[in-house]
C-alpha cells in the first residue's frame, strides 16, 4: 500500500505537535473501529502523547478478554464535553454523522485528522488520510511503518481484531492477496496463542441471549422478492453484534436488514453478499453508510412499530426497483 507521502508527512507533524489528543470512532464500535482507536492509542503513548479514547455503545463484553482492556482510557463523550483537544483522529467513520452525539467534541478540538477506508468517505477532517484497504487496521499497518514505531504487543493485536473482523475471518470480498502478507508480519509482533484467542473469543462461542435474538430475528423473518431478507428485533437487544449474519446465511439470501433495538435507539445492519447489491445506498437513506456490501446505521428511537414499519417499506422499495 502506497499512502501519500504529503498526508502522512502533514499528519506526523501534527501529532508530534500536539500535547492532547482525542481518538473517536463511528458509534456502535466493530472491531475494526475498535482495533484501530486502540492500536493508534498504544502508538500514540509509546510516542508519549496524553491520549482519550472516546467510544459511544461499545460492547465491553467482547473485549475484556483482552489483557489491556482495563488500561485503556476509554471515557463516555459527556464526560470530556469540557475539555479542549490539540487534535482528534477519527478512524473508521465515513462522516460525522457515523459518530454519533460524540461529534459534538469535535468543536472542542483545534485539528481533526479524519483515517478511513470507506469508499464513501465525505473527506470532513483538516487532513484526510483515505485509502481502499480490508480495514482501517491495515492502513495503520503501513502508516506505523512510514512512522516507524514501534508495534507493541498490544498494537499488533488490535491491528489482528481490526483486520480479522472487518474481513469477516477473510471471507468477505474486501479480502486481498496483500492482506495476508500483513497478517504474516504482524503475526511476528504476538504471542502464539494470541491469534487463537482472538478468533475463539469473537466466533466461537455464542451467549444464551444471543441465541435466544438470533431466535427472534428468524422469527420475525420476511423474504421480499427472490432473495432479500428483512427482520427487526422489537425488545432491546444490548450491544451484541454480528446478529444480521446469522439472517444472511440463509441458503439463497442475497442481502439481508436487521432493525433493532438498542436502549432509546434503533441499529440497522446491511450486508449483502450478492456482489451486485448495494447496501450502501440504502444506508445513505437513514444517513449511515459504510461499504457497498456491509453499512450500517442508527436513529434515535420514537415510536418502534411505526419506525420499524417505515424501514420496512424503504427496504422493499429499494430492492424492488433494483
Amino acid at each position: 500500500m502506497r499512502l501519500n507521502p504529503k498526508i502522512v508527512t502533514q499528519l506526523q507533524k501534527k501529532i508530534a505537535a500536539a500535547r492532547s489528543i482525542l481518538l473517536l470512532a463511528h458509534e456502535f464500535p466493530d472491531g475494526d473501529a475498535f482495533g484501530s482507536v486502540a492500536a493508534m492509542n498504544f502508538v500514540l503513548k509509546h510516542m508519549k502523547k496524553k491520549v482519550d479514547i472516546a467510544y459511544l455503545r461499545l460492547d465491553n463484553s467482547s473485549w475484556d478478554y483482552l489483557y489491556f482492556f482495563k488500561g485503556l482510557n476509554i471515557h463516555e463523550y459527556s464526560e470530556l464535553a469540557e475539555k479542549k483537544y490539540d487534535l482528534a483522529i477519527i478512524l473508521d467513520s465515513s462522516n460525522e454523522n457515523r459518530l454519533g452525539e460524540q461529534k459534538v467534541l469535535l468543536s472542542r478540538c483545534s485539528f481533526v485528522i479524519n483515517i478511513d477506508h470507506h469508499p464513501d468517505n465525505s473527506e470532513f477532517g483538516d487532513l484526510n488520510l483515505l485509502h481502499w484497504a480490508s480495514a482501517v487496521g491495515e492502513i495503520l499497518y503501513f502508516l506505523f511503518k512510514k512512522m516507524k514505531v514501534d508495534i507493541s504487543r498490544e498494537t499488533a493485536i488490535c491491528l489482528l481484531i481490526s483486520i480479522i473482523t472487518d474481513t469477516g475471518r477473510f471471507k468477505h470480498s474486501s479480502t486481498h492477496r496483500g492482506i495476508f502478507k500483513v497478517i504474516y508480519e504482524i503475526l511476528k509482533f504476538v504471542e502464539p496463542d494470541d491469534y487463537y484467542n482472538i478468533v475463539q473469543h469473537l466466533y466461537s462461542e455464542v451467549s444464551l441471549k444471543k441465541s435466544k435474538l438470533i431466535r427472534e430475528a428468524l422469527n420475525n423473518l420476511e423474504i421480499f422478492g427472490k432473495n432479500i431478507a428483512f427482520s427487526y428485533i422489537p425488545e432491546d437487544t444490548g450491544l451484541e453484534e454480528g446478529l444480521v449474519d446469522n439472517i444472511l446465511s440463509i441458503k439463497g439470501i442475497g442481502a439481508a436488514v436487521l432493525a433493532r433495538r438498542v436502549g432509546k435507539n434503533i441499529k440497522l445492519s446491511l450486508r449483502a453478499k450478492d456482489k451486485t447489491l448495494n447496501v450502501r445506498e440504502l444506508a445513505a437513506q437513514f444517513n449511515g453508510g459504510g461499504h457497498i456490501h456491509a453499512s450500517g446505521a442508527s436513529m434515535q428511537l420514537q415510536d418502534l412499530p411505526k419506525q420499524i414499519e417505515e424501514i420496512r417499506q424503504k427496504v422493499k422499495k429499494y430492492f424492488n426497483k433494483k
